[in-house]
């Protein structure tokens, strides 16, 4: 969540409850984390929350049962599971425009060019951008430049914050991304005299995947296509769904989308010093849902 604080005293009454109550505290955590249900009986607009879904696959595999109260003393598991949101889902401008919008061009060189408003501000949100690029287009983030929190160059984004840029410059990226590509197959498709629905785009090649020796470069693709289209450069944008608020302001706190997660730990508690070590960890499982 966003706010660890008062949720850190949610979780420690939660705790006590299911101590009263002399039940499994993992148990309690999945069936108070079922899915949101509004005064009318219908799901609430995320549509699916999978926290209790994650809860019950690591308490499974991290075989919690056989070890929770069953450890020598100073020993004992615990699970920690987190909830958050992607991106505020509602605009600051109360209008239908895109939150975030992409440019790319196409070097005959091979090199791909990203302009985009999102800042980059230390969160890594260039190398989402290039990543999500490389990753439609098979081709390396070396070969990709980015100019990015230039309001000249690149087209408008609404900012950075409440975890945003990824999700929603990262899909007007990956929708810019995929339309120049659908422009690369169609030249590489005449070209080899194959289906383009059967290329492939990987390893700085575009490819026939029933026959993945006949092929060009990413270069040759590029060349082909400005042969036929001319100059290539293509756009993307993303806008979230719509609010089901009526009115500004009456939908706060609403999200496109919402991840989950949760881990368990096996600690040792020192009865002199009262230090906590983690001996071992890393059971964890993450899902994410609209």
């Amino acid at each position: 969540m966003a706010t660890p604080q008062p949720r850190f005293g949610q979780e420690v009454q939660l705790d006590k409850i299911a101590e009263k109550l002399q039940i499994d505290p993992c148990g309690s955590a999945s069936a108070h984390r079922r899915i949101p249900k509004r005064s009318d009986g219908k799901l609430s607009p995320l549509g699916t929350v999978n926290l209790a879904e994650c809860i019950r696959r690591v308490v499974k595999v991290s075989d919690w049962k056989e070890k929770f109260r069953k450890l020598p003393h100073g020993r004992g598991v615990g699970l920690a599971c987190s909830a958050y949101l992607t991106g505020a889902g509602l605009p600051i401008y109360w209008n239908k425009m895109p939150h975030s919008g992409v440019q790319l061009k196409f070097d005959r060189s091979g090199g791909v060019s990203i302009f985009c408003g999102a800042t980059e501000i230390g969160q890594g949100s260039d190398d989402v951008l290039a990543g999500i690029v490389a990753e439609v287009l098979g081709i390396d983030t070396f070969d990709i430049r980015l100019f990015t929190g230039d309001t000249d160059l690149g087209p408008v984004d609404l900012g950075s914050y409440s975890s945003r840029v990824t999700l929603m410059a990262g899909n007007a990226a990956f929708e810019a991304a995929e339309r120049g590509k659908a422009i690369l197959a169609e030249a590489v498709a005449e070209k080899l005299e194959v289906p383009k629905e059967r290329l492939r785009f990987a390893d700085k090649r575009v490819f026939d995947s029933a026959a993945p020796e006949k092929g060009v470069t990413f270069v040759e693709a590029i060349c082909l296509a400005e042969a036929r289209f001319g100059t290539i450069g293509t756009v993307g944008s993303y806008t979230p769904p719509k609010s089901a608020a009526l009115y500004k302001g009456g939908g706060v706190g609403p999200s496109p989308t919402y991840s989950y997660s949760a881990a368990v730990v096996q600690v040792e508690v020192n009865p002199v010093t009262g230090w906590v070590t983690v001996p071992r960890s890393g059971l964890r499982m993450t899902s994410a849902a609209r």
